[in-house]
């Protein structure tokens, strides 16, 4: 009966020993597809792709989709991924255009880290959150902060926001219309609330539309406008620069002023 026990557990054993998960030396980054419009309008853009390595520092590389490497990622450690398109040949530069992103280990699937364009706004508000807790000073003198750290937040649940009545419509439909640096800033400070998710104040520029559209911003979720030449439209601005883009070219603008730059100087001008 001994042996016959032995040889029922020690198959037993062996399927538990081989079912055991095995973690990749590394990842294959897979980026989401381009906005029609801006495939349209802009072409194949260059990535600006980074990662938090094993060590805990950022790296980051840049290429076209097909030559960005796989990357190595810290095992155990919520972390983000960022991905931001840039064309150097028409003067968009990294972070003129909202980027795609991801947060491991949740969008990695196998060998393969996920990106998306929603994850994009989980990896900046990742980034702010690690940014207000080194401003607080978070750890041992103030542990409400350290409690309040990217590793230790929630999201999954923070995703199920997008898909609930819990948010402003207008940031289900574009979140990079919220504020997240304040949104961050305040979480660290005191707690996670929902309700802190708002359309960021701004105020306003009107411009003279200088050519053929079809219209769009840098947000891949931002509408799409048929302005013809000599509209007026009036567009949400605050004091740093934002764009509004063309296939002939790009308005760059704030809220008191706005200049037209074609496309054939814009690469010398940004």
């Amino acid at each position: 009966m001994k042996q016959l026990s032995l040889l029922l557990v020690l198959p037993a054993a062996f399927l538990l020993s081989c079912c055991e998960p095995v973690i990749p030396d590394s990842y294959a980054v897979e980026l989401p597809s381009l906005p029609q419009v801006w495939q349209d309008a802009l072409g194949e853009p260059e990535w600006r792709l980074s990662w938090v390595n094993p060590g805990g520092s950022l790296s980051s590389v840049q290429g076209a989709a097909r030559s960005l490497p796989e990357i190595d990622l810290p095992s155990g450690t919520p972390v983000p991924v960022t991905a931001q398109p840039f064309w150097p040949g028409l003067g968009i530069m990294p972070g003129a255009m909202k980027g795609a992103g991801a947060i491991f280990p949740w969008d990695a699937a196998g060998n393969v880290i996920r990106l998306s364009w929603e994850g994009g706004v989980d990896a900046l508000f990742y980034l702010a959150l690690a940014e207000a807790s080194a401003l607080s000073g978070a750890g041992e003198a103030n542990p409400g902060a350290e409690k309040r750290r990217p590793e230790q937040f929630d999201w999954p649940r923070f995703r199920e926001l997008f898909q609930g009545d819990d948010i402003p419509q207008a940031i289900k439909e574009d979140p990079w219309l919220a504020d997240w640096q304040e949104t961050a800033a305040k979480t660290v400070e005191s707690g996670w609330d929902r309700r802190r998710i708002k359309v960021a104040e701004q105020g306003a520029v009107t411009i003279i539309i200088p050519g053929a559209g079809p219209w769009f911003g840098p947000s891949p979720f931002g509408p799409v406008r048929d302005w013809q030449e000599g509209d007026l439209a009036e567009l949400p601005a605050a004091d740093s620069v934002e764009i509004l883009l063309s296939p002939g070219g790009m308005v760059r603008y704030t809220k008191s002023i706005w200049t037209w730059i074609p496309r054939e100087s814009a690469a010398s001008t940004l």
